[in-house]
């Protein structure tokens, strides 16, 4: 290696080395930042205090692709977090409304005078986080989702682990970065032999066909992988062999399909099939051909490693039973057992997984704002122990897979307790608890892990999520309503859990734009800038609504340690807890008198209604069901309305007389909140219409009878809110984007031999 030297660029406590495409801090410190973003920062840095266009940003970054403009904003947004500003402390980079960017901070051009010390510096990183690239065809920036960085790491002291190196995962399979650091045992220095440290493990994208592939799952031998995806148009079972090729589709029907799993002989998949009849365990050839049904009312199959058993999750209970069951059934004739029940219906159904000998089967349990906790049951005897709880928001969690030692569970998890944060993939010792994280993500988060029989491969299902703030009409033509939507907010501020005053000039949303999610306002017509009216560190607020007079706010948070209700004035004085309780309590919303604020608990295994007065005060009963809704004065006053999303479907309530004033069947709501008109005579409710798109369903108050008034080129999530004196709508876009990610090299079946 020759040792020329080379100048570098200097501004506050950073120093940019050009040719080795990173920075440095004054404690020699490096950050290390992902390719397009790391040109983004070049390129503002090597024009300081020139005002640079979005369009020339975009063909100096990205030359010859097509790339949206939120991929620049995302790439912005990073480096702020790296620099350690915020979009309203601009140290360095300044933005220029509707023009672009500058950078503002004094650059100063340096040689380096420390000659072989960046040498050993650079040797140093080389030999802690080395970098692997794996290629299964030509990138294409074009499609690339914008660039992210891992957390700050330090080059002046050696790796603490020895499990892998550093990979910085990036998917030349389709151009998609997806930038993760990954980790060793801390927890378990003794056990890192195992996990493959004679070799680097290495990252690559496996799939990228246009669709949502997710739910992948390896074959017993590692070859081959089966995974869902609605890229053929429906939701599907495809297959394809993990070294390249075009995959094979195993279903092609109307029915949604999902939770595909090998045979342990690997000649067969099992999988959830739900239709208009139900819903169902399937079974279908590695080669396609025609489906058999396995058994009725029932998803997530789970075959023994012999063959001889099916475990699966049933919704079936008794009438004083309620959540989950974990059922085992014998594959050749064999009588059906209950192995675990009232398992708490969470945000995703938990999947069991045996161990490799057959005597354990594993499974998560949690609410969707709460902890999860890791579960072994004896499939013998139905005896089960908790190995350990996960931070609150691991949603992610509900399927673990064994690794070969019948000792370690893989799952995907929050290591730390957040309510929005991309998941990461741990492994859980069982016999101590205690939790190894293996990544370290900014973007992608991780889900359903699957191992091949010998450890050796692991793949996961990598997500991002689109957010954006649209204002739709309400023309006559449902289509043409869509059409014309036009974008409040892109997909920089990453703003989710919209809500707008009753008066429909307040727009307040949640968003991790100062680094932490936290609450923002803006005037809907953007005549101000967004404002943060929340300070809470540490992603632990979400949902969230204003009170009638619009001066104050509520809001779910897990600041205490548990998901309670808050509430604070907008200008952010007089900060109170109002719950304080074990139960799990999100989406608050304010009685049309400003008085009490109705909220979601999770109590018994179930969601339940209560209600506490705003200034505070003992918790109410309230009506039966979950309250995910809305509630407003009755037109010529006489009471108050509220309307729910339940599981019988869209509900209106008189809630002075306590009586459910209709109900109407609604498949497909999902994350739907239903919200009054300003005039209380029409109620919205966004809803699942196909695969790549959602429409907005318009009730009458009065008859209960709809429409359908609005359809969009996207999905949409939660409220889609009235503005303009009930001429249009405010909707919040949310899109996942997710592909199957493959590490290999992951578990050594020997352990390694001490020297």
């Amino acid at each position: 290696m020759s040792l020329k030297q080379q100048p570098f660029l200097e501004f506050g406590e950073f120093r940019l080395d050009a040719g080795q495409r990173l920075i440095r801090t004054a404690d020699q410190s490096e950050i290390l930042l992902a390719p397009k973003v790391f040109e983004t920062l070049l390129v503002l840095v090597e024009n300081h205090s020139v005002i640079l266009d979005k369009d020339y940003l975009l063909k100096q970054i990205w030359p010859g692709a097509f790339v949206e403009e939120g991929s620049l904003a995302r790439n912005i947004s990073i480096l702020r977090r790296a620099l350690g500003e915020s979009p309203d402390d601009q140290r360095y980079i300044q933005t220029i409304p509707k023009r672009g960017y500058r950078f503002i901070a004094p650059v100063k051009t340096v040689s380096d005078d420390r000659g072989v010390l960046v040498v050993a510096e650079q040797t140093t990183v080389q030999a802690a986080f080395d970098l692997e690239l794996t290629e299964t065809s030509k990138p294409s920036e074009a499609t690339a989702p914008a660039d992210s960085i891992p957390s700050p790491v330090s080059a002046s002291r050696p790796a603490p682990w020895r499990l892998v190196t550093f990979a910085s995962i990036v998917a030349l399979a389709s151009g998609a970065v997806l930038t993760t650091v990954v980790l060793t045992n801390r927890e378990n220095p003794a056990d890192s032999s195992r996990y493959g440290s004679a070799a680097r493990m290495i990252a690559t994208q496996l799939t990228n066909y246009g669709g949502t592939e997710a739910g992948g799952a390896l074959s017993p031998d590692g070859r081959s992988f089966v995974f869902a995806s609605d890229h053929g148009g429906t939701p599907d079972i495809w297959l394809r062999q993990v070294s390249g090729g075009e995959p094979v589709r195993l279903t092609n029907d109307d029915a949604e399909e999902a939770d595909p799993v090998y045979s342990p002989d690997g000649e067969s998949i099992y999988f959830t099939r739900r239709d208009r009849n139900g819903m169902g365990i399937w079974q279908t050839g590695i080669l396609g051909g025609q489906s058999r049904k396995v058994m009725d009312g029932a998803l997530k199959p789970a075959p023994s490693r012999d063959g001889q058993s099916l475990a699966y999750l049933s919704s079936e209970t008794s009438p004083n039973d309620s959540g989950w069951t974990i059922k085992v059934s014998g594959l050749n004739g064999g009588s059906t057992r209950e192995l675990v029940r009232n398992i708490p219906q969470g945000w995703f159904p938990p999947r069991p997984a045996w161990s490799p000998d057959g005597r354990w089967i594993a499974y998560t349990a949690g609410v969707l704002f709460g902890p999860a906790g890791v579960f072994v049951v004896d499939s013998a005897t139905g005896q089960q122990r908790q190995v350990t709880q996960l931070p609150f928001g691991s949603t992610d969690a509900g399927q673990p897979t064994w690794l070969p030692d019948n000792r370690h569970l893989v799952v995907a998890y929050l290591p730390f307790s957040r309510q929005q944060a991309s998941a990461d993939i741990g492994v859980i010792d069982i016999q101590n608890g205690s939790i190894s994280r293996l990544t370290s993500t900014v973007a992608d988060g991780f889900s359903a892990p699957s191992v091949s029989a010998d450890g050796s491969r692991l793949i996961v299902t990598s997500s991002r999520f689109l957010r954006e703030v649209w204002k739709v009409p309400l023309g006559s033509d449902p289509d043409a309503n869509g059409r014309a939507a036009v974008r409040l907010l892109d997909g920089s501020a990453a703003p989710l859990w919209t809500f707008v005053s009753r008066d429909g000039r307040t727009l307040l949303f949640n968003s991790p734009a100062s680094g932490s999610r936290n609450l923002w306002t803006m005037p809907v017509d953007g005549s101000a800038p967004a404002r943060q009216i929340t300070g809470v560190p540490g992603d632990a607020v979400s949902h969230s609504s204003l009170s009638p007079d619009g001066k104050r706010v509520a809001f779910a948070s897990i600041a205490s340690g548990r998901s309670d209700i808050w509430t604070q004035n907008v200008d952010g004085t007089d900060l109170r807890q109002l719950t304080n309780d074990e139960p799990a309590d999100s989406w608050p919303v304010w009685s049309p008198d400003g008085q009490w604020i109705a909220y979601n608990s999770f109590r018994n295994g179930r969601a339940e209604t209560w209600r506490v007065r705003s200034a505070g005060g003992s918790l109410e009963k309230f009506p039966d069901g979950p309250s995910r809704g809305d509630w407003i004065l009755r037109p010529g006053g006489g009471g108050s309305w509220s309307t729910w999303y339940t599981s019988n479907g869209l509900q209106l309530s008189d809630v002075e007389r306590g009586v459910v004033l209709w109900t109407r069947p609604f498949p497909g709501l999902g994350l739907s909140l239903p919200m009054f008109s300003q005039d209380a005579r029409s109620i919205s409710a966004p809803f699942r219409e196909g695969r790549d798109h959602d429409a907005i369903r318009i009730f009458d108050v009065a008859t209960g009878n709809s429409r359908v008034a609005v359809r969009l080129p996207f999905h949409i999530a939660f409220r889609a809110s009235w503005i303009d004196d009930d001429r249009a709508l405010v909707v919040n876009r949310l899109d996942q984007i997710s592909h199957i990610v493959l590490f290999d090299r992951f578990w050594d079946d020997e352990p390694a031999k001490k020297p």
